[in-house]
């Protein structure tokens, strides 16, 4: 009777690691698209005289035509603002 040598070789499968490692990487690339995704808007500018210098300190406010909704917020020292988070609508400028 001739006796057979076998030998077990067990190797770790890397592909459900590399699968879940791929998927977790896939899911915080989009994580960041997902959040950016957003029915509101802003409204930014740059408030300057008639001589073309930025005037810091002035008041500003927007307001939604159809709602009524108004903000109001003040220029930076460089005559910037930035009005975020406004619901998608119309807001007419006064000048």
């Amino acid at each position: 009777m001739n006796a057979i040598a076998t030998r077990r070789c067990e190797t770790r499968n890397s592909r459900p690691k590399l699968t879940a490692l791929l998927a977790a990487a896939a899911l915080m690339a989009t994580a960041g698209i997902a959040r950016a995704q957003t029915f509101r808007g802003a409204i930014v500018g740059t408030v300057i005289d008639q001589s073309q210098a930025p005037v810091p300190g002035a008041q500003v406010r927007v307001k939604n035509q159809a709602t009524g909704l108004a903000r109001t917020t003040a220029t930076d020292d460089a005559g910037n603002y930035d009005v975020r988070e406004l619901p998608i609508g119309v807001y007419p400028f006064v000048g």
